[in-house]
């Protein structure tokens, strides 16, 4: 294979923080607290990073430091050593709430590409996030021209006002994934005959295996008429359909066909029926694999209606989002 990918690697460093966190440590501690990142496995973890990225960065085009979470001092001592031990430039990381000069630090280190944590890491609010960000690019979009400094990645970052709020050149999240997984699509308003996307989407259920409120947002078969028949012409227009399913009771011992899914759990008494799903017509209420494509979809639209990067920073009034 020659020539980069257009890639970002992730360094594992946020799951390894909510592993150790919760296996071991109290939830509450956080900074210095983060104890495991002073052991020899830690150190190991790191080096075996940096080999991975030295070996292979001429097909990588955006790598992420083993960040520390919120001990942004570890946090630098760990970057500076990825990049003098290995000859690796890593993306650095600044997590909400840390002291902005930890990111003066960075910015004037010429860094091109920086991460920032989003609000949902801990118990932020979404005011003490916009108050932190707001004074975050201020430095990052030091200039007359507003426009940023370097390329701003936003970590954990689902929230529509606050993507178009900043000059963001990258976002992630995992809730696109998990909503999917949890039979629920995203589906934009509709106002005036057409989508909006820069308001924040309704979260539809559409799962046929329960309606109940165990479902993220409302269900289709809950809604108003008009609210189904919405949802009926967004899944029409990405070219899906809801799906047809049947249920029945089956013994334990069944054999199930391609079309056939067990509906729950298995039931502690092996002589008692088991609830099958038949799917008679693949579509978003009975296959995942629908609803994780139509998610994607909506973020693809959604990518559409921003400004094209770069593009300026202009501080908003005190209370408003947008």
């Amino acid at each position: 294979m020659t020539g980069k990918i257009d890639l970002m690697i992730d360094s594992g460093a946020h799951s390894l923080y909510t592993y150790h966190m919760q296996n071991g440590q109290k939830r509450s501690k956080r900074m210095q607290d983060y104890e495991w990142s002073n052991t020899a496995e830690f150190k190991q973890y790191v080096d075996n990073y940096g080999k991975f990225i030295q070996e292979h960065q001429h097909l990588i085009s955006t790598y992420v430091t083993v960040d520390v979470i919120y001990n942004p001092e570890r946090s630098w001592e760990i970057l500076k050593y990825l990049e003098e031990t290995y000859g690796i430039r890593p993306m650095p990381v600044i997590h909400n709430g840390t002291d902005l000069k930890w990111l003066e630090k960075y910015v004037s280190e010429g860094y091109e590409y920086l991460g920032i944590g989003g609000f949902a890491q801990d118990v932020m609010s979404k005011a003490a996030y916009i108050e932190w960000a707001d004074r975050a690019f201020d430095i990052i979009c030091d200039q007359p021209s507003r426009e940023p400094l370097a390329k701003v990645h936003g970590f954990a970052m689902i929230s529509i006002d606050l993507m178009l709020r900043y000059p963001w050149y990258s976002v992630d999240a995992t809730s696109w994934m998990m909503t999917a997984m949890y039979g629920s699509i995203y589906i934009p308003k509709f106002r005036g005959g057409a989508w909006h996307y820069k308001q924040n989407p309704t979260i539809l259920a559409v799962s046929n295996r329960s309606p109940s409120t165990k479902l993220v947002g409302d269900h289709i078969d809950t809604v108003s008429p008009m609210e189904r028949q919405q949802a009926l012409d967004y899944i029409a227009e990405k070219g899906y359909v809801l799906g047809e399913s049947r249920f029945e009771k089956r013994p334990q011992t069944h054999t199930r066909a391609d079309n056939e899914f067990w509906a729950e759990k298995k039931p502690k008494d092996r002589n008692e029926d088991r609830l099958l799903e038949i799917v008679d017509v693949p579509g978003v209420s009975n296959n995942r694999w629908h609803r994780y494509e139509m998610n994607s979809m909506y973020f693809q639209d959604l990518e559409k209606v921003f400004p094209p990067w770069p593009w300026a920073y202009h501080r908003r009034a005190r209370g408003r989002l947008l």
